[in-house]
């Protein structure tokens, strides 16, 4: 399995991330049409591409079996998306590795902070994004969710 950065990414390669994303909404067994998911799915790659974006999948063979995305929200400030492991490749360390992967991206675009917003419930997301030093903060993004949780981290140039 390695994990490719997918700047300009084909059909074929649209689909498989759209289907990924789809998953990742149906795991999170909520509805993000307050984040204008449809038209994400559209648009896709959108605002996860160079140059203060992008885009990763975990490749397995021919298939993607994980994601993660960055968008700018500012200069400064960069957002981490759509973090998803398929269910049948978890306990490989996945999430761990594209989260480095991400964070990597973030300090080379000159982010110097990154958030994210994610759910109580997810207890496994919450601890990974503890042990890479992420703290709660107040609510960013206008996400109407009593269950969302808001954090970020300080990026070291």
């Amino acid at each position: 399995m390695k994990i490719v950065e997918l700047v300009e990414p084909d059909k074929k390669e649209l689909a498989q991330i759209r289907k990924l994303f789809n998953e990742y909404v149906a795991d999170l067994g909520v509805n993000l049409d307050f984040q204008d998911f449809q038209s994400e799915l559209k648009e896709l790659p959108g605002k996860y591409t160079p140059p203060t974006g992008a885009l990763f999948a975990v490749k397995d063979d021919n298939n993607y079996c994980g994601c993660v995305a960055l968008k700018a929200l500012s200069e400064d400030i960069c957002e981490l998306k759509r973090l998803y492991v398929k269910p049948q490749c978890r306990g490989r360390a996945l999430g761990r590795k594209l989260m480095g992967t991400a964070l990597n991206k973030a300090v080379q675009l000159d982010y110097q902070f990154i958030r994210l917003d994610t759910l109580k419930s997810l207890t496994p997301a919450l601890n990974l994004y503890h042990s890479f030093g992420f703290y709660e903060i107040d609510s960013y993004n206008g996400n109407p969710l009593s269950e969302a949780v808001f954090l970020e981290k300080k990026l070291s140039v």
